[in-house]
């Protein structure tokens, strides 16, 4: 996972604190996808205790000896203490990536919205654009429905690059360079020097379809993804990555 701090993997390099940020928020985003899948409503999601946290972040961590070590006057190993005071610090919760809430007596975590966005960033940031798809495997025309998510993944992306909001035109330009086309999308539009392709692109803007779900900002400057969207995104792009392994998932109900 390149978003991940090297030294999370690295046997020869000791873990810090705020390396540890960005790993929490994927185990607690996973966590809570999981609640929905399983049919809980937002509102009951628990996250997890602290227990089970360092469990799955030990699960992520190639330990080095500096990691492994048992710090005068510890019980536990320097990890361990690592994330423990990334928790009893509360700098996730003042930065407002994380809520707390207490379940049978045990302080439990959850990521916040925000929390999804900051962490839908990072991804996004690390995995750059996506690679175009050959012209040949790629047959009929683009729809306005499909390219929904690869326009708020790339709006994602090249505000994070440019820092400020995206013009149609190099949203246009970036997605006719990243979306894999067809003949048809390829095909000229009568009396106008665009293509079908850019016709679909200029329509899911036109037609406020990012705009509707809250997904999206408009202003004279051009358009920003909100934490809504970037969340959304998050959904997706989480899907491929294994959930908890079963032995934290034993260890949650155990605690809570």
């Amino acid at each position: 996972m390149i978003f991940i701090s090297p030294s999370m993997t690295d046997s020869s390099a000791a873990v810090a604190e705020s390396d540890l940020v960005t790993p929490a928020l994927l185990v607690l985003a996973k966590v809570d996808q999981d609640e929905a899948t399983a049919g809980i409503p937002s509102r009951s999601r628990s996250g997890l205790p602290a227990s089970a946290l360092i469990a799955a972040l030990e699960q992520l961590c190639t330990f080095s000896p500096a990691d492994q070590a048992i710090t005068p006057g510890d019980h536990e190993p320097r990890l361990r203490r690592q994330v423990r005071n990334l928790l009893s610090h509360q700098s996730m919760e003042r930065d407002g990536l994380v809520g707390t809430s207490l379940k049978q007596g045990a302080t439990c975590w959850r990521i916040t919205v925000r929390g999804k966005a900051a962490l839908a960033e990072k991804m996004i940031r690390a995995m750059g654009s996506p690679a175009t798809t050959t012209l040949s495997s790629v047959k009929g025309r683009t729809l306005e429905a499909s390219i929904a998510k690869p326009a708020l993944y790339m709006l994602t992306l090249l505000e994070g690059l440019t820092g400020a909001p995206v013009s149609m035109s190099l949203l246009r330009q970036s997605l006719r360079a990243s979306l894999p086309r067809s003949a048809e999308d390829l095909a000229g539009l009568a009396g106008r020097k665009d293509t079908r392709l850019d016709q679909v692109i200029r329509n899911l803007v036109s037609n406020d379809t990012l705009k509707r779900q809250g997904w999206i900002v408009r202003s004279a400057k051009g358009m920003s993804v909100t934490d809504v969207g970037k969340a959304a995104l998050l959904e997706e792009m989480l899907k491929p990555i294994p959930s908890p392994v079963p032995a934290i998932k034993r260890q949650r109900r155990h605690t809570l």
